[in-house]
């Protein structure tokens, strides 16, 4: 899949149909078709219903078409920038695998905040669509980007960074939610321990994008003794869990995400026993005063977005 794919998806769900949408993008119907089914496959859900009269969004299609919509034109932007930097302003790349669309537009607030208070600077957020650590460490190594936000601790750090050329500043502790079926004994509870998950089955999403997620999650019920089996489900993204029924087993997902399961319990997880690690990860050499300041608008703008998060 390549990131063109999100501007067709944005055309096509504008256009809803087919031949107009291939001849504002200058491509034939059937390449425009192939790469919307890429696109769905990328992410393992259809986005378009379609008859032989009609072409209309699906409920996740429309999920989708706002993050989309957003990540093309930070893409534009990016261009411009890139072509743009003998402008007196300096650079400074954010690069970022936010799969969950709140993360998403946190992060790109921060970085327009930074751009309005620090006018030396033209800060542009660069996401990235693998999620897996080592990519964010190649767009730092390779100077794409000046530093990377995701979803990472010092234990996920170590195992890239052997010889210590990068700093991990710790951002916010992601707050989660275990999603529950009504019947389950779980489902009448207003929070939940660590220790409540012991003996339950977990949902473990299973694929590129959400396996970083996990891996966090893994390591807590592990070291916390927890004997828990697990149910792998196939999931492209973070998209996938919003519809996603548990039936009797245990889904867990950031406070954040925007979940849509009907015939559910949703329970807050304690935070102090269970949570994900939201960082910002640098070159050790190239940490400078802007990099810091961005750093302290995006611990303002996530204090702001997890302090409106209504109680369960």
């Amino acid at each position: 899949m390549q990131i063109e794919h999100y501007r067709e998806f944005i055309v096509l769900a504008e256009e809803l149909h087919y031949r107009n949408a291939a001849r504002r993008l200058c491509m034939t119907q059937s390449t425009l078709s192939k790469h919307i089914s890429a696109l769905e496959g990328h992410y393992g859900v259809r986005l378009f219903e379609r008859d032989k009269l009609h072409v209309s969004l699906t409920s996740k299609g429309s999920i989708l078409l706002e993050s989309a919509t957003t990540l093309w034109n930070e893409y534009e932007r990016s261009m411009e920038l890139l072509s743009q930097r003998d402008s007196s302003r300096q650079t400074l790349f954010i690069s970022g695998t936010l799969d969950n669309p709140s993360d998403f537009s946190v992060v790109s607030l921060a970085v327009e905040r930074f751009g309005a208070v620090n006018k030396r600077y033209a800060p542009h957020f660069l996401p990235c669509l693998s999620t897996e650590i080592d990519a964010q460490a190649n767009l730092l190594r390779t100077r794409e980007a000046d530093c990377a936000v995701f979803n990472v601790n010092e234990e996920m750090l170590s195992t890239l960074d052997d010889a210590g050329d990068f700093d991990l500043v710790p951002i916010c502790k992601m707050k989660l939610d275990a999603v529950v079926g009504k019947g389950n004994i779980l489902a009448g509870r207003e929070e939940l321990g660590i220790a409540d998950l012991d003996g339950c089955t977990l949902i473990k999403l299973v694929g590129p994008r959400l396996t970083p997620t996990w891996r966090q999650i893994e390591k807590q019920l592990v070291s916390a003794s927890v004997s828990f089996g697990t149910k792998p489900v196939a999931a492209s993204s973070a998209y996938d869990y919003m519809t996603l029924d548990p039936f009797d087993n245990v889904l867990i997902i950031p406070r954040t995400s925007i979940a849509r399961q009907t015939g559910t319990a949703r329970i807050p997880l304690h935070e102090s026993e269970l949570s994900l690690s939201f960082g910002a990860v640098f070159p050790k050499e190239r940490r400078t005063q802007a990099i810091d300041d961005f750093i302290g608008i995006l611990r303002d703008c996530f204090s702001e977005m997890l302090g409106t998060i209504p109680s369960i």
